[in-house]
């Protein structure tokens, strides 16, 4: 017996998780970028450390509950002790953007029942 619409339903659900990722891996790069371009400022290391952490954890999301995690965690980047270059500053709000298109845009596709 095949359970022909959830295999279809799961891989969808893999298939947005992938293309998720690879829209915010290379605006966490850039974040990162704009840390080494700081010329390492005083919470140059910490904010690197941060952000390197993001990255990894993004670069092992399965779900999109998982995804969801992450945005709120990317989200207290704002409220942590780090000082960051106009630059870092802005692809940290564009980084910010994008994660809170991406959650609407899950939150629409599976409202809660």
């Amino acid at each position: 017996m095949s359970n022909g619409p959830t295999e279809k339903g799961s891989a969808s659900a893999v298939s947005l998780v992938d293309s998720m990722r690879s829209q915010l891996e290379p605006l966490l790069i850039r974040v990162i970028d704009s840390l080494a371009d700081d010329g390492g400022t005083g919470s140059f290391f910490a904010a690197g450390a941060f952000v390197q952490d993001l990255l990894e954890r993004l670069r092992s999301v399965t779900e999109e509950s998982d995804l969801l995690r992450l945005f709120l965690d990317i989200s207290l980047i704002n409220f942590q002790d780090f000082e960051f270059s106009a630059a870092g500053k802005r692809a940290i709000d564009t980084l910010l953007v994008e994660c809170e298109s991406i959650a609407q845009t899950l939150t629409t596709a599976n409202p809660p029942h």
